[in-house]
């Protein structure tokens, strides 16, 4: 899956189709395979505790607005910063 024809991007607020948390996007797909789409990493907190796991496409959903509200966004970004950052260094030693 190519970063352009992603439905989400890095910072969006997402929820599984089942329910639970918003959680934010901080990776994108990395497998343009038809059979193997690869997964979205996020982020979420439970508390003060950050979760970060990887979830398929078809698990995910655009979170409603009202719950993308109860997202500690300042601390979210600051993870996604720091991730961005990461992937920076890896991709400039390259």
């Amino acid at each position: 899956m190519s970063k352009k024809s992603a439905p989400f991007e890095i910072g969006d607020i997402v929820r599984l189709r089942s329910g639970g948390p918003s959680m934010v996007v901080v990776q994108l797909p990395m497998v343009n395979l038809p059979d193997s789409p690869g997964e979205f990493g996020c982020t979420w907190f439970e508390g003060k505790r950050l979760h970060r796991s990887s979830f398929p496409l078809q698990a995910l959903e655009a979170a409603p607005n009202e719950q993308a509200t109860s997202v500690n966004v300042p601390m979210l970004l600051d993870v996604v910063g720091a991730i961005k950052a990461e992937q920076a260094k890896k991709d400039a030693a390259k």
